[in-house]
């Protein structure tokens, strides 16, 4: 679909404006030569496939394509501004992460920076569904605030955070562990993975505020759903 794309429109992400700015923030996370790839295959999901049912017809699919084309401007400014945050609330990150800190804090920072690899890989564009791409740089920006919170004094507060958000955590790891899930199962677990990261956000950075209500106990119902999908 992409390349289908690219040829009805013409598309060459390297030829956008502010391409060579964004490539340049992009090579701090990985190869800058994949983010053409990344670019292309984003702003086709964007612009023909958010939304609309897989095409099961050559009609169906050409009318894919054309209103894709329709849309294909208003999907490029959204894909490169949001990459242009992420990277850019990833570097304001990372900037902490780098600062001299007590001993005391290298649990927070550990976790913080594990976080960050798992939020935003070389590949973010690709491997992070569309909706959560939406939410990371607010995730990115919550890790911060936890990590600035440390200097205030808040190092035992942030400890009893931290173990209740592992708990959530290592949840996901074995469910990982265990191997391909069933569709379904594996759709819920996605569900509950994203909800960790608004957990995260209410226990760490309350004011960024998270779309629904989360705690401990919506969490733990997810599960239940992700157990039941797996049987």
């Amino acid at each position: 679909l992409a390349l289908q794309f690219r040829g009805r429109m013409g598309l060459k992400p390297e030829q956008l404006p502010g391409f060579a700015a964004l490539a340049t923030r992009f090579a701090t996370l990985a190869d800058p030569s994949t983010l053409k790839d990344q670019l292309l295959l984003a702003i086709t999901e964007r612009a023909c496939m958010e939304s609309r049912t897989t095409p099961r017809s050559r009609e169906q699919f050409d009318e894919m394509i054309e209103s894709g084309w329709r849309s294909c401007g208003r999907a490029i400014d959204e894909v490169m501004t949001l990459l242009d945050r992420v990277l850019a609330e990833r570097h304001a990150l990372l900037l902490v992460l780098e600062q001299p800190a007590p001993p005391a804090w290298r649990a927070a920072m550990e976790d913080v920076r594990a976080q960050a690899s798992r939020l935003v890989p070389p590949d973010v564009l690709t491997s992070v569904p569309a909706e959560a791409r939406r939410h990371l740089p607010r995730y990115l920006r919550g890790a911060r605030m936890r990590l600035e919170r440390l200097r205030g004094g808040g190092l035992d507060r942030d400890a009893r955070g931290a173990e209740q958000v592992d708990r959530a955590w290592q949840r996901v790891t074995r469910a990982e562990g265990v191997g391909p899930l069933p569709p379904a199962a594996r759709e819920e677990l996605d569900a509950y993975r994203w909800m960790v990261e608004e957990f995260r956000i209410a226990t760490f950075a309350q004011e960024l505020r998270t779309p629904a209500p989360v705690s401990e106990k919506r969490l733990d119902e997810q599960w239940q759903r992700v157990i039941a999908a797996a049987r």
